[in-house]
């Protein structure tokens, strides 16, 4: 029996690896690529910078296409010992299918060690990193090339001016000696000075200064000094701005933030706490389509229909589709957030096992 799950563990292992290189391609080239290389030609990001923020995204795109990728390593593998009755012959020994499925279990079980050790230690900092070296770059590119005396604007999207700056020193991330003239609010002028200004990916935020509020008459109706204050998106920036921190957080981290939310409005949002959930139950997945996996590639052997690549591609469209629409339905308050979790996986553990029941009877 050692040799018969080392044998079948191997060809997992190949069919696996194989599978997560092709989704990892796919969903590489279709997300995360496309979105960079939208922001090089709207603003210019540097190709280096653009090529770290894509190796940045990689660890969030492995985690979503290992339960793929192991899906589809079972249906593979099972299928061709399947087709080459290898199954009937270890059947025929006494073997029953709870005995054969051990391998893919075990590597089911390392999987989602993996899945949940990236989750928890890797995507959310690479994430967070990858945010802002993109809104770093996007604003930097804004900056005129001078490092002294120099003036740029900020437009509205009827390019009218918002604001106008004045820098008379510019080095790495601290400007010196900026005056702001700001029109974004109607009928007053601000016009802010500072001895110093830190450029942070989205805000800026200024030091030692004061702010002059000046009416449409031209008169001074309020001034004030400060020591620090900050001004978001002094450059206009045209990037994604959803909520991150279910991306950028770990199960620990999300669960604080969560209770925080509680505490202060009394109001959890949908999408934090579906992530939440999340965090566990993708883990959890990788276990389970190992269960529905080996029965769905058990056809008979003189079937005229191969359950192979193609059957694996419409099973993984089927689940992924309805994981989605219970994530939808999560963020529309129609399913509660553990529920829109964790149903995908409660459908296709009971799918699992009645397929697997069945087969090993059959």
């Amino acid at each position: 029996m050692k040799k018969l799950d080392q044998y079948i563990l191997k060809t997992l292992i190949e069919t696996f690896l194989f599978g997560v290189v092709i989704f990892g391609s796919v969903l590489l080239a279709s997300d995360a690529f496309l979105d960079v290389v939208r922001q090089i030609s709207n603003f210019g990001i540097p190709f280096k910078l653009a090529i770290l923020i894509v190796a940045l995204r990689l660890p969030g795109i492995i985690v979503y296409t290992l339960p793929m990728a192991l899906l589809v390593s079972v249906i593979l593998t099972y299928n061709r010992l399947n087709n080459n009755l290898e199954i009937i012959a270890l059947r025929s020994f006494g073997i029953s299918l709870y005995r054969l499925i051990v391998p893919a279990i075990t590597i089911g079980i390392m999987t989602a060690f993996i899945t949940l050790a990236l989750n928890e230690v890797i995507v959310p900092k690479a994430n967070y990193q990858a945010r802002n070296i993109m809104l770093w770059a996007i604003t930097q590119k804004n900056l005129p090339k001078k490092n002294e005396n120099f003036v740029f604007k900020e437009l509205g999207n009827d390019n009218s001016l918002r604001r106008l700056f004045y820098v008379k020193k510019h080095k790495k991330n601290v400007l010196t000696d900026v005056i702001v003239i700001d029109q974004t609010q109607e009928k007053t002028t601000k016009i802010i000075q500072a001895k110093e200004v830190l450029n942070k990916p989205e805000e800026w935020e200024f030091h030692n200064g004061r702010v002059y509020t000046v009416s449409n008459d031209g008169d001074v109706t309020n001034t004030s000094s400060f020591q620090t204050i900050s001004l978001k998106d002094p450059v206009k920036v045209d990037i994604e701005r959803k909520d991150p921190r279910s991306k950028e957080l770990n199960f620990f981290e999300l669960a604080r933030v969560i209770k925080e939310e509680k505490e202060t409005s009394g109001i959890i949002p949908a999408t934090l706490e579906i992530k939440w959930y999340e965090k566990i139950s993708m883990p959890v997945t990788c276990i389970l389509v190992v269960l529905a996996g080996m029965p769905l590639a058990l056809s008979p052997p003189r079937s005229r229909f191969n359950r192979g690549l193609g059957f694996s591609v419409i099973v993984i469209f089927g689940f992924y589709m309805l994981r989605a629409l219970c994530m939808s339905l999560g963020e529309f308050n129609l399913l509660t957030p553990l529920l829109a979790a964790w149903l995908p996986n409660i459908i296709i553990l009971l799918l699992g096992l009645y397929l697997l029941h069945k087969k090993n009877y059959c």
